[in-house]
């Protein structure tokens, strides 16, 4: 193991955090390693195994809220008892304003950028493909970073709402003297929102001072005058506010995805198998009615709704569609211009490539199981409950199965993240072949 004790893992955490401000939150992330335990099954497999006090996927989830609400891009806060509330001063909407605002005017440098190529060609100058499709690749996550702003802000209550409707039927699960499980995967996705908000900012700032004409650099780009991208031209001045700029932007364009896709995606729909497994339980034991636990259920599917209205088109179809589209890019250049590619872009390439593996044979296949489950928990119920009233009947018939939806009418069910992972490999195939 990396550390004999979590004890001593958490006092390594809080020394380094008093000499870097921003992995203060890696105190309150190995806090709750103090009440779990690593313990080794073989060389390649970890499983949890809770010990003393259990973690829930409510503290886990509010310590990655914490990490990605320190910024203050967001305009969310957490209150003292630890539920979210939206933020309206007017201070978070002049700096949601701003955030957006910069990243407009970078789509907009990008996209002169793609004019001068264009004119650049008519005079017999190639672009190298790698760097249309780099510049394309930031073009991306920033039209998707914005979306994903003007849609918190435009659901915000409906966000509110069913992250705190998780939090609070989590909280009374556990103490009705339940002892959930906090999944391995859960615990993965965490660490990894929280090391990729740390050092995200810190490497974009270090890459734009030391290329100050290579990508993200567009501010610097575009004023400075650049002979090629591997020219290091420009006054301390310049280069320190476009670092300052491409930290931020870093910090926007991962806090954002983290949040939808962790906090807002992923949460709520653990939460809903917890208490599923709660109420499978529930049903097997003998002195439980299963005309109660389907009651119960009526809960889960209000839940399960208000993750929806959180979630409303074309908010998950473009989380699928741009999943897609970077996935395909980003393999593309590791096949085909690997040798030709700067270390640290290739670099970058190659953890965009990986997350988006993560979420579409981890995520994606993980958001489907509600419906799998919740099927066969109804049906294990109507198999329970034997003399019943054509009331009860209809009751038992009207209640359907949890779905998180996909858009267009369609849900996530067990081939989901094989089609979507089907269609990237069409779409990179198609690449290949122009």
């Amino acid at each position: 193991m990396l550390f004999p004790t979590s004890h001593e893992a958490a006092m390594l955490a809080n020394n380094f955090s008093q000499c870097v401000p921003i992995t203060g939150i890696l105190v309150s992330l190995a806090t709750l390693f103090k009440k779990i335990k690593l313990l080794p099954k073989n060389t390649f497999r970890r499983y949890v195994s809770p010990i003393q006090e259990k973690a829930s996927y409510t503290s886990i989830n509010h310590v990655v809220v914490e990490g990605i609400l320190l910024p203050h891009i967001l305009p969310f806060v957490i209150d003292d008892e630890k539920y979210l509330r939206h933020n309206r001063s007017k201070g978070a909407a002049l700096q949601l304003t701003c955030t957006v605002g910069s990243l407009l005017l970078q789509l907009i440098l990008i996209f002169k950028w793609f004019q001068s190529q264009k004119l650049s060609s008519s005079g017999g100058v190639i672009t190298e493909n790698w760097k249309q499709i780099l510049m394309m690749f930031c073009a991306v996550l920033f039209i998707a970073t914005c979306f994903g702003l003007l849609h918190l802000q435009r659901v915000s209550k409906e966000v509110v709402c069913v992250l705190n409707c998780s939090n609070y039927s989590e909280r009374k699960y556990l103490e009705k003297g339940f002892h959930g499980y906090v999944s391995y995967y859960f615990i993965g996705l965490a660490l990894i929102t929280i090391i990729s908000i740390a050092a995200s900012p810190i490497a974009l700032s270090i890459t734009t001072f030391v290329k100050p004409c290579m990508p993200p650099a567009f501010f610097t780009m575009a004023t400075l005058n650049c002979k090629d991208w591997n020219d290091i031209s420009g006054s301390f001045l310049a280069k320190a506010v476009q670092s300052f700029i491409a930290a931020y932007t870093g910090l926007a364009v991962f806090t954002t995805p983290a949040f939808g896709l962790i906090v807002l995606f992923l949460y709520p729909v653990v939460v809903q198998l917890q208490l599923l497994d709660g109420l499978k339980r529930d049903l097997e034991s003998e002195n439980c009615y299963p005309r109660m636990s389907l009651l119960q259920y009526r809960k889960l599917q209000i839940l399960s709704r208000l993750h929806k209205n959180a979630w409303i088109d074309p908010a998950v179809p473009v989380v699928v569609g741009g999943t897609i589209l970077l996935s395909s890019t980003c393999f593309y250049i590791m096949l085909t211009s690997s040798d030709q590619v700067p270390l640290p872009v290739l670099g970058l390439f190659s953890i965009v490539a990986f997350d988006s593996i993560v979420l579409i044979q981890f995520l994606f296949k993980i958001i489907s199981f509600p419906y799998t489950k919740s099927v066969d928990f109804v049906n294990a119920a109507r198999r329970a409950i034997h003399k019943v009233s054509r009331w009860e009947t209809k009751f038992i018939m009207s209640c359907a199965p949890l779905r998180v939806e996909l858009g267009n009418d369609t849900f996530f069910d067990r081939s989901t993240s094989l089609s979507i992972l089907k269609n990237a490999l069409d779409l990179l195939v198609t690449l290949l072949l122009l």
